[in-house]
């Protein structure tokens, strides 16, 4: 926290940055999907007799998004210990130190985090920041998002998965038979391609004419695996996550002002 800043201009500025930020990730994403899907690739498997299909991609994901997306959540993130920090200043305590904004894992580790970062800190402050219960169980969405922050997350926080466009009617189904997964969705990084569809062994399936254009698969650039709650595009999940923080940080301001 500066000192040349006014209490909750620093967490403002954070989010307005992230915003802007993920604007920037939203058309690097548009453009890096519009043109990525190269030729399908089959692979059997002659000892299980599986059959995968993987969509092979033209371009590798640039890196800006990863770095911007790390740094949009790191500002996300540090925008509620900033708010929680000057909160807890207006609000009577000499400084700042140790102060932040609690997470954990369990419920148990969450209470013992809570009172560990926010001693000290007014009642009414403390009251609503453990009622938000931000651990794997109380608030598992924002927990996860928030874990997210650390060293070395931009290698792994964003990836891509596929999904089909389309249904098949009969007409277009030539053969099918057996157990069969569509919309695997997993990106394998080193061959820069996504498992699509995976037959069981003595399974079968086609589809009259390619099955690019009987499925019209499409790429999604996503947060981690894109499994929840990172179930949605890249953009919108941090769009999700940056308005739900805004809400916190706005209620935190609120609790400070008034009683302070």
């Amino acid at each position: 926290m500066s000192d040349n800043l006014d209490p909750f201009e620093s967490p403002s500025l954070l989010l307005d940055a992230a915003e802007i930020s993920i604007d920037e990730v939203e058309l690097g994403c548009a453009k890096f999907v519009a043109d990525c899907t190269g030729p399908l690739r089959r692979h059997k498997n002659p000892q299980t007799g599986e059959e995968v299909i993987y969509i092979t991609l033209k371009n590798v994901l640039p890196s800006r998004i990863r770095t911007l997306t790390s740094q949009i959540v790191d500002q996300i993130k540090h925008s509620l210990d900033q708010a929680t920090c000057d909160a807890a200043i207006m609000l009577g305590r000499p400084n700042a130190k140790g102060v932040y904004f609690p997470i954990a894992k369990t419920v148990a580790d969450f209470h013992n985090e809570a009172a560990h970062r926010l001693r000290g800190v007014d009642p009414l402050l403390r009251d609503y920041l453990v009622q938000l219960n931000t651990n794997e169980l109380g608030n598992p969405g924002l927990y996860n998002f928030l874990k997210l922050c650390g060293p070395n997350k931009h290698q792994r926080i964003v990836g891509l998965t596929a999904k089909t466009n389309a249904s098949l009617s009969a007409s277009q189904i030539g053969f099918f038979s057996g157990p069969m997964e569509i919309n695997v969705g997993k990106w394998h990084r080193t061959k820069n391609e996504i498992e699509w569809i995976r037959v069981g062994p003595g399974g079968a399936f086609s589809v009259s004419g390619t099955l690019q254009d009987a499925l019209k698969p499409s790429v999604r650039v996503v947060l981690l695996n894109g499994k929840p709650p990172f179930d949605k595009s890249l953009p919108d999940t941090l769009g999700l996550f940056l308005k739900e923080v805004r809400g916190i940080v706005s209620q935190i301001t609120k609790i400070a002002t008034r009683a302070g």
